[in-house]
């Protein structure tokens, strides 16, 4: 199978499409904000017309009223990966969260822990306004953290794991999905420079006003009674907007702070995704014309096949 992975921004999602042109691709989605109904503009999910190109799987097919774990998407993704296999097709998994990708290819033992959405949120916030650092100070004062523990210190997927499996009150587990065997996987890394790619997200958040399509999208999302005490309507840009049309802020501020969490989600995203990880084959974006890029991800592709 086929992992694309890369901060928001960088174009995974128009590359995914060309590359599974190529090989018998079909896209599974592993970004968890492109899960929800009703959001697509924020999240820039695919649109329907790059969709009709290529099989795409578990993009906007849940309620942002319904929270969504680590562990539900392991179960949902097995599956697809398998009704894919089965048509003799490649799985392409395109996305931009970390703690979903990374539980599928290192295995990672959830089948103890239930779904806690909101720590892992939480989690995930320290690891954006703090480092990895916060987590490692967060991780210490759990009560049952014992320094005898084997657990690598500088790995925030492993640190946030083994929070969430000391601060959990045992109760009877879900049963665990099949176990994955994660062989074969090549894994691909699309970047740009910093400030090109900041430059380019910030772009795509003014024209998401210029052309009203973020208000409009959030007003629908209001009048269907989906609010701020939502975790999906939290989401960078869905929280700004409901405090714009609540009159809490201006327009001006409600960008400049999307722009800044935005940026923020991208350091955030680098850290699950290191430029030095040796198991992913990156390919820097920057003034490299298309048709280029495609040449080399194809015949690095068929070098490893």
């Amino acid at each position: 199978m086929l992992v694309i992975v890369g901060p928001t921004g960088v174009g995974k999602s128009k590359l995914a499409i060309e590359i599974a042109k190529e090989t018998s691709g079909e896209i599974v989605n592993f970004d968890s904000r492109q899960i929800y109904k009703y959001m697509y503009v924020a999240t820039a999910t695919p649109s329907i017309a790059e969709q009709e190109k290529i099989p795409h799987h578990l993009y906007a097919f849940i309620d942002p009223k319904i929270q969504f774990s680590v562990y539900d998407f392991r179960i949902h993704v097995q599956t697809k990966m398998a009704e894919i296999k089965s048509r003799g097709n490649t799985p392409i998994l395109v996305g931009g969260t970390g703690q979903y990708i990374w539980s599928l290819i290192e295995n990672w033992d959830l089948s103890d822990i239930p779904p806690n959405p909101n720590l892992r949120n939480d989690l995930d916030l320290i690891l954006q306004n703090q480092g990895i650092k916060g987590l490692q100070e967060f991780l210490i004062k759990q009560p049952n953290f014992s320094n005898q523990i084997e657990v690598d210190l500088n790995n925030p997927r492993r640190v946030i794991r083994l929070i969430e499996k000391l601060s959990h009150t045992p109760t009877d587990s879900p049963n665990s999905p099949t176990t994955y065997i994660t062989n074969n996987i090549q894994i691909l890394g699309f970047t740009l420079d910093r400030d090109i790619l900041y430059n380019k997200v910030d772009n795509r958040i003014l024209q998401m006003f210029y052309d009203n399509l973020l208000p409009d999208e959030v007003n629908s999302l209001l009048k269907q009674g989906y609010t701020d005490s939502l975790s999906s309507m939290t989401s960078i840009g869905y929280l700004e907007t409901i405090q714009l049309l609540k009159n809490e802020m201006d327009l001006e501020t409600c960008i400049e702070r999307i722009q800044f969490r935005t940026h923020k989600y991208i350091r955030s995203q680098y850290n699950w995704f290191k430029l030095n990880d040796s198991r992913i084959q990156w390919f820097n974006l920057t003034d490299i014309p298309k048709n280029q890029i495609l040449d080399k991800i194809n015949n690095h592709i068929s070098l490893l096949t």
